[in-house]
């Protein structure tokens, strides 16, 4: 049996999931990572080895050597592969479940439908309740975080994220009913937003950059602070870290217990650039909108831990 036939034998039975794969295909638009000059079983590697990965495309190219093309979601049904187009001498392969993977979208349609639901964090107030996204691996030097809240609690974390550094890089806090703070490099900003934790939907985004440190933030597509500059001017937010959504981080995966989030989220998304007025507006009049690139509502659902509950289809309403 030639050697990379072994070593598939013996991988794929060492595992209880059996990984589907399919010869002459591949799935388009969902790479995050690429790697080139690798064979197919160090792309399997690479994968395994990405707590990101779900699954790949191995495009052959010469002497056995190929691009590497590592996925972070993978396919809903495995007897429907009609998302796969032909690639003659590719190979795609899922190396995870269902159950524990993301799905990926492949139309409007799809994301709509992925994308409507809501996430209840029940009371009272448990550091076991959080999304946990995905390890992130770029350096920002701007971003965009924009979602749909409903609370009543004075003083409530509704993400935060630390890097590298040790430090928090970027946090969300919903406080004594009518302020906002939103916190990068462990620098703070505190905002006077009437009416935010009151018990009715509200559309929240933050916008910062490091070039001139301008920032904003909006409420139900207004704007409450405009193009403000000389916040965090130059620095950058490192990569390494995790964003916990209905948590504030302590230190790595160790939470403020008196700040966990109680209510109900929607629509969550970031996205490492700096949103215009006119795209809040938009995104305020719907509870469903364009997706992250950085992380995606339609995903999250797959990454919530302890009590949190998906509430389908989505109890937002603008």
């Amino acid at each position: 049996m030639p050697l990379i036939l072994t070593f598939l034998v013996l991988w794929t039975s060492s595992i209880a999931f059996q990984p589907i794969t399919v010869p002459n295909r591949a799935l388009v638009g969902h790479v995050y990572r690429s790697l080139y000059d690798i064979d197919w079983i160090n792309c399997i590697q690479s994968c395994q080895d990405d707590p990101n990965c779900s699954s790949y495309n191995f495009v052959r190219l010469l002497n056995g050597l190929g691009q590497c093309q590592m996925i972070d979601c993978g396919l809903e049904d495995f007897c429907n592969t009609e998302g796969l187009v032909f690639s003659t001498g590719s190979i795609f392969q899922q190396i995870v479940p269902t159950g524990g993977t993301e799905i990926c979208e492949s139309s409007v349609h799809d994301h709509e439908s992925h994308a409507d639901f809501s996430l209840l964090f029940p009371s009272p107030q448990s550091v076991k309740n959080y999304v946990e996204g995905r390890r992130i691996n770029q350096e920002f030097t701007k971003l965009s975080v924009c979602f749909w809240v409903k609370a009543t609690l004075n003083h409530i974390s509704v993400f935060s994220y630390r890097g590298t550094r040790g430090k928090t890089e970027m946090l969300l806090e919903i406080y004594d009913t009518n302020y906002l703070k939103l916190t990068v490099g462990e620098q703070s900003k505190n905002i006077i937003v009437n009416s935010v934790n009151d018990g009715h939907w509200h559309h929240i985004c933050v916008a910062w950059e490091n070039a001139e440190g301008q920032w904003a933030i909006f409420k139900d597509g207004s704007v409450v602070v405009d193009n403000e500059i000389g916040f965090q001017v130059g620095y950058n937010i490192r990569p390494g870290g995790k964003l916990f959504i209905g948590q504030e981080q302590t230190r790595e995966k160790n939470f403020d217990s008196k700040r966990s989030f109680v209510g109900e989220l929607a629509d969550f998304n970031f996205w490492p650039e700096y949103v215009t007025d006119i795209e809040v507006l938009s995104m305020s009049k719907s509870c469903i909108n364009r997706k992250g690139d950085v992380y995606k509502w339609s995903k999250l659902r797959h990454r919530i831990k302890g009590k949190v509950v998906v509430i389908r289809p989505s109890s937002c309403r603008p």
